[in-house]
């Protein structure tokens, strides 16, 4: 005895209440992998090609090297090195003047070998640029540190805070007119803001990061 009741799908798209279906092409063949919505409402977004750097929908750091992410980790980290070694630097300075006075000054060196230094020139380096330079450079380490755990853990805010230490910075280079703080400023904000809009636009984030990362074109 045939059965006169219609055909009715065991489930439809439209049943589905916690899940969608996502969709990623690998090669020449479609692969339907199901997707909950927490990561839809995070911005995974579809990616086709996978890591192939022709279809990517992400930005690499000047077009040819890693993404926004590993940019902006590895940029921070050369200036946290970068202000370290200048908090060390100015610190020997300081003891150096502190205990010979300034190369060269004659009349503060014969001071301080007679047990009378004059105190001017500890003054004058710690109370002048030198002391500036080292808050500054206190501070920028702080916010770099910011930036790196901006980027691992896709915060915008402390990416944000990260990429304002670089402006600050590209203002002094600009003042000072230092050409290699301009161009090293400039590229190291670049990375800031490209990670910043793609967290924004849902490019980047932790489900879809490993459609899209990139390590000079070699997709490390």
């Amino acid at each position: 005895m045939s059965n006169k009741e219609g055909f009715h799908p065991a489930s439809t798209l439209d049943t589905f209440d916690d899940e969608v279906l996502g969709y990623a092409i690998a090669g020449d063949a479609a692969v339907a992998t199901p997707i909950h919505h927490e990561a839809v409402d995070q911005g995974i977004r579809p990616i086709v090609g996978g890591n192939d750097a022709r279809n990517r929908s992400n930005h690499l750091f000047c077009g040819c090297c890693c993404d926004s992410r590993r940019a902006t980790i590895v940029v921070n980290m050369i200036a946290i090195i970068w202000y370290t070694v200048m908090i060390i630097v100015f610190a020997f300075l300081g003891v150096s003047i502190a205990e010979n006075g300034f190369p060269g000054d004659e009349e503060n060196n014969a001071q301080q070998d007679g047990g009378d230094f004059d105190d001017e020139g500890r003054d004058v380096f710690f109370e002048g640029e030198a002391l500036a330079a080292v808050i500054i450079s206190t501070v920028s380490i702080a916010l770099h540190v910011f930036g790196i755990y901006g980027a691992i853990y896709y915060q915008s805010a402390a990416v944000a805070a990260s990429a304002f230490g670089y402006m600050f910075s590209f203002a002094l280079a600009l003042l000072s007119l230092n050409m290699t703080g301009i161009i090293l400023c400039s590229l190291f904000f670049y990375a800031h803001a490209i990670l910043l809009l793609e967290i924004r636009n849902g490019i980047m984030t932790p489900y879809n990061y490993e459609n899209i990362k990139a390590c000079c074109e070699c997709n490390f």
